[in-house]
């Protein structure tokens, strides 16, 4: 099975934050992005039901990828 992370951008400036999904070679470099979800800020937070949605379908992509995913930042 491939290894892979999701990693959170801060994007305060635009109001939201980015969820990627990589996946990693075997010395946890990152060598392809698979995904990307934005989730809105409130009050310097995710929001919850975007976070919720965003991280469902990360899962889903990494499971449909045969991606284990180990690390992630929620």
């Amino acid at each position: 099975m491939r290894h892979g992370i999701v990693e959170r951008e801060d994007l305060a400036y635009a109001g939201y934050y980015l969820y990627q999904l990589w996946e990693v070679d075997d010395y946890g470099q990152r060598v392809t992005r698979r995904c990307m979800m934005p989730v809105l800020m409130v009050k310097g937070q995710p929001d919850p039901g975007a976070l919720d949605q965003a991280q469902r379908a990360i899962q889903t992509m990494a499971r449909e990828l045969g991606i284990e995913i180990t690390s992630t930042p929620w």
